[in-house]
């Protein structure tokens, strides 16, 4: 089926997708949740779906904690010329690829006051944590992105899944990436480029390419982490996963950010430990105000547990 909205409408609610195939979603109309649009849920919901095509519409979202694009268990999703404007404090990704195979992400426009991108594992009920299925084979192109909280791209932050591999970000200008309004300077999870697994887990052959950045904070952000926005995460979660961070490529960044925050432009690395580590990292061709990042840089701060970096 195809659900079409048209030029100058707006639908006041929400579409859910659950347990279907060869849907589409077109048209350069609005679909807007605000306080008093019916239901709960997400602008557009995909669960448990396949072969699922978005293109042309506007997602607005005008509720303080709810996602605007939800897309879990799902594969063979394709999100085309697709806009979010979410503008409204906090917690209102732009596109959330949950559990996901074959996913692509083109041409898009996504404002949002939390992430605007992020690629998440989370377990079912019913699901041991880490047997969720696998995040992989993602590819976000040609987009403009504007986060006011949180990070612009990030992999993990909930990290559940089997495993995430072979996900790729290129060619995209980030307009405007801040960490925090309430927590400024405080919350070291969060950058333009990020990998925070808050559970563990294997996350691998990871690539951002062609990345043009306006204004930031942090740069990049590859960490395991204990806690998550000022609150520990679940003791029984936190970490539980064996895994690594392995195989990441950022080439080819430009940041002209003339931000004078205490984490401006900085690129955090933090392993867990010897048996969680994140290795085989490469930087290459990263340009900070006009200057090329070298191995020696001040803005690299990393700890003992990051092996086989490398910075050309």
């Amino acid at each position: 089926q195809t659900l079409y909205v048209d030029n100058g409408a707006v639908i006041s609610g929400h579409v859910d997708l659950m347990y279907v195939d060869n849907v589409t979603i077109k048209g350069s109309g609005i679909i807007m949740r605000d306080e008093e649009s019916v239901g709960d849920g997400c602008v557009i919901t995909a669960y448990g779906c396949k072969n699922i095509n978005i293109s042309g519409i506007i997602g607005n979202v005008h509720r303080k904690t709810e996602w605007t694009t939800n897309i879990r268990y799902s594969s063979n999703v394709n999100i085309d010329n697709y806009k979010t404007v979410s503008p409204e404090w906090a917690s209102t990704d732009g596109i959330d690829i949950v559990n996901c195979q074959n996913v692509n992400i083109n041409d898009c426009f996504l404002r949002a006051t939390d992430d605007t991108i992020t690629i998440k594992g989370i377990s079912d009920d019913t699901e041991e944590m880490g047997a969720a299925p696998p995040n992989e084979n993602i590819k976000v192109t040609n987009c403009i992105l504007w986060n006011e909280c949180n990070s612009a791209m990030v992999v993990g932050e909930e990290s559940a899944a089997r495993y995430y591999k072979n996900i790729t970000f290129d060619n995209i200008d980030v307009l405007f990436s801040y960490d925090d309004i309430y927590y400024h300077e405080s919350l070291y999870e969060r950058a333009v480029i990020s990998i925070i697994p808050l559970y563990g887990g294997i996350l691998e052959d990871i690539t951002w390419n062609n990345i043009r950045v306006n204004e930031c904070e942090r740069l990049i952000c590859f960490a395991f982490v204990d806690e998550f926005y000022k609150q520990p995460v679940d003791e029984f979660k936190c970490q539980a996963l064996p895994g690594y961070i392995k195989n990441v490529t950022v080439k080819n960044v430009t940041s002209n950010s003339t931000s004078t925050g205490l984490y401006a432009n900085q690129i955090y690395l933090k392993g867990w430990d010897s048996e969680k580590p994140i290795t085989d990292i490469t930087f290459e061709n990263i340009v900070i105000n006009g200057e090329k990042l070298n191995a020696d840089s001040p803005l690299i701060v990393k700890n003992e547990f990051v092996y086989n970096f490398t910075v050309k």
